[in-house]
C-alpha cells in the first residue's frame, strides 16, 4: 500500500534526476526510526545489544552520518536484528534515506 502510494504521489528529484517520495523525516523517518531503530541506536537506549556506542540515530544529523550504513543494513536484512520490517516499509525507508539530502 504504501509503495502505491509514493508511486502515485510523485516527490522531489534527486540529484540525479530519479523522483524521491514524498517521504519526510517528519512523516515518515521519524516513526520508522523510533520503531524499529532508536531501541538500540538511541542516547538514551538502557539495554543496546550490542550495539555500537558511538552510532545514535536521535536525530537527522545522526541519520545522515550514517546513512549509507543505515541503507546497507535495511537492504541486506540484518537490520533489524529481530526483523520485523515489511517490504514495503523497507522500500519506503531506503527511498526515504537515499532522498533526505534533497528534502
Amino acid at each position: 500500500m504504501i509503495v502505491l502510494w509514493m508511486l502515485a504521489c510523485g516527490g522531489v528529484s534527486s540529484a540525479d534526476g530519479e523522483e524521491c517520495s514524498p517521504f519526510y523525516y517528519e512523516n515518515f523517518g521519524a516513526g520508522f526510526m523510533t520503531e524499529h531503530c532508536q531501541g538500540c541506536h538511541a542516547d538514551g537506549a538502557t539495554d543496546r545489544e550490542g550495539a555500537p556506542q558511538a552510532i545514535f540515530f536521535d536525530d537527522v544529523s545522526s541519520i545522515l552520518e550514517h546513512r549509507d550504513t543505515i541503507i546497507y543494513e535495511i537492504e541486506e536484512e540484518t537490520m533489524p536484528p529481530a526483523g520485523g520490517i515489511t517490504e514495503e516499509e523497507r522500500a519506503a525507508a531506503v527511498e526515504w534515506l537515499n532522498c533526505m539530502e534533497e528534502q
